[in-house]
């Protein structure tokens, strides 16, 4: 996978749309900068020919409406761009991180990384398509009427050139400090996230536990560390909005001072006039809303920095021999350091047509054993082989999608119906040789829309035993040349589990390694791996 810069990425992909926004935007400057003109001229022209209706009016009647049409397509482009971006945005990380080794992002909670993602994609496209270009015609109107009312009125124009210049070097001053209590705000608000998504996902558990006192504890100390950093990023961010409004307010007093001394000495027209005051509203809105820009500026600087973080995590490493079947596959030396623990598991030779039994205490190491032969973790000391090539050596991608079938210990579940749960991600049919097994072995869905039966990730209506059934089916449906069972028992009566086991017996194709406390599989065993 190549990899690329996040600017490089939307502006690569968005470059027109993004050019014809900014476009549209321009014309929709332009003719907000003209208008009050032609209010001032409508008006001078009617009071000199006493007639309202002239070509004055027409001409300031055809540009609201040309004001109107550009605002509308700068709204449409503005929502149509900063969804599309976030959203691929989100994708393009999403997609790195599912190729990411999985030593970097296995510390990640996953509601904290998805609510993280989120968050960040969608503030970087709203400044792409929003805060950063309008801050920018903002820019530009605020000039353009500074040297509009400098050659007006050059009273006017330093007024407001000296008040712009002090605004500018307030903004500068506060920003390096509103930037690091945006960080402290975000990180502690994905925390939060993470919390209370923890919380909703384990109300049985709570329930079933009575932990309603601990559980509120944790939301308590958790909320108020947010509470905190929210609290002085808000303090700030406000101080300066509020200190800009005042600096405005200020400024517009100063302003109608200048003006109204020019009506009093006979040098402004009644339309003079009401440009000028146009204008005067114009730049202190300007000026307001470019201090909202700097708050929007922090979170996307810090959006970016998130997003960039995670897009800097290196690829899993893979190497290019592709294995058209596994015979057999060695391990030598094999060890694993967890923190300062180091697991040390024994050479074996796991070969086709037989069956392994893998059993130890929890804690002993053997989700990392599995994780290991499938080259998603890597061993710190020793080898794994695969028909005696090394695992470095090996396309590990294409091998689990191929030929490595797996089911978890936890059934995974996926939205859609029954024989989207068996067959995703298999291009093959259901094997022949165990069709009459699938279909038995799910025998409880024959009452509720067999293969279209409706599944839901969250279905309540499945039992534990089912979703290990489907679980189980969707391993066996891939016939794949190595096999691993991690706990497949758990939740299943005693004819499944009968089922289970003589399906297995007759599998003479494959390796397959079931990882178990249940002593039902010693029966069918050509060897039990017993780790320490």
């Amino acid at each position: 996978m190549k990899k690329h810069t996040l600017k490089h990425y939307y502006i690569h992909n968005y470059m027109g749309r993004l050019s014809l926004y900014y476009l549209v935007l321009l014309a929709y400057l332009f003719i907000s900068f003209i208008i009050p003109i032609l209010i001032s001229s409508f008006i001078d022209s009617s009071i000199e020919a006493r007639q309202i209706f002239n070509f004055h009016l027409l001409f300031l009647a055809l540009f609201c409406v040309a004001e109107l049409i550009f605002s509308s397509m700068k709204d449409e482009l503005n929502i149509r761009l900063s969804n599309k971006i976030s959203f691929h945005i989100e994708y393009f990380i999403a997609d790195h991180i599912k190729h990411s080794d999985y030593e970097q992002i296995k510390k990640y909670d996953d509601a904290y990384l998805a609510q993280r993602i989120n968050n960040d994609a969608v503030i970087v496209g709203d400044y792409i398509c929003e805060k950063f270009p309008y801050f920018i015609t903002d820019i530009c109107s605020i000039i353009f009427i500074l040297l509009y009312l400098t050659y007006i009125d050059w009273m006017l124009g330093c007024i407001f050139i000296g008040g712009t210049i002090i605004y500018i070097l307030s903004y500068v001053i506060t920003n390096k400090y509103l930037f690091k209590l945006a960080e402290k705000m975000f990180d502690a608000q994905a925390s939060f996230f993470a919390m209370l998504s923890d919380q909703f996902n384990s109300i049985l558990l709570i329930k079933i536990n009575s932990w309603y006192e601990e559980k509120n504890k944790e939301f308590k100390e958790i909320v108020g560390k947010f509470y905190i950093h929210s609290l002085h990023y808000l303090r700030l961010e406000f101080i300066r909005k509020d200190g800009g409004m005042f600096f405005c307010r200020i400024l517009m007093i100063l302003a109608m001072c200048e003006i109204g001394i020019n009506i009093l000495n006979g040098n402004s027209s009644i339309g003079m006039m009401t440009s000028l005051v146009l204008y005067t509203e114009i730049i202190v809105s300007k000026l307001n809303s470019a201090n909202s820009f700097g708050d929007s500026y922090q979170k996307y600087k810090l959006a970016n920095k998130r997003l960039s973080e995670l897009r800097s995590y290196d690829l899993e490493t893979n190497g290019e021999q592709q294995l058209a079947h596994i015979d057999h596959i060695e391990l030598k030396n094999v060890s694993y350091n967890v923190g300062n623990r180091e697991l040390i598991y024994p050479d074996v030779r796991f070969i086709k047509g037989n069956i392994y039994v893998l059993k130890g205490e929890n804690g002993s190491g053997k989700s990392t054993l599995t994780n290991l032969l499938l080259g998603i973790l890597h061993c710190s000391k020793g080898e794994i082989t695969y028909n005696g090539t090394k695992i470095c050596d090996i396309n590990m991608n294409v091998l689990r999608r191929n030929i490595i079938a797996v089911k978890n210990q936890t059934p995974y579940i996926i939205d859609g119906n029954l024989k989207r749960n068996i067959l995703f991600g298999n291009e093959k049919n259901i094997p022949s040789t165990i069709e009459n097994f699938i279909n038995k072995f799910l025998d409880f869905s024959k009452t509720r829309g067999g293969w279209n039966m409706n599944i839901m990730h969250k279905n309540t209506e499945l039992s534990g035993g089912e979703q290990q059934r489907i679980a189980i089916s969707r391993a066996l449906c891939k016939d794949g040349d190595f096999l691993i069972l991690d706990e497949p028992t758990n939740g299943l009566d005693d004819v499944a589990k009968y089922d289970l086991l003589s399906a297995l017996d007759k599998m003479k194709d494959k390796i397959v390694l079931v990882i178990t406390h249940d002593e039902c599989f010693d029966k069918i065993a050509d060897e039990i791996l017993q780790l320490e």
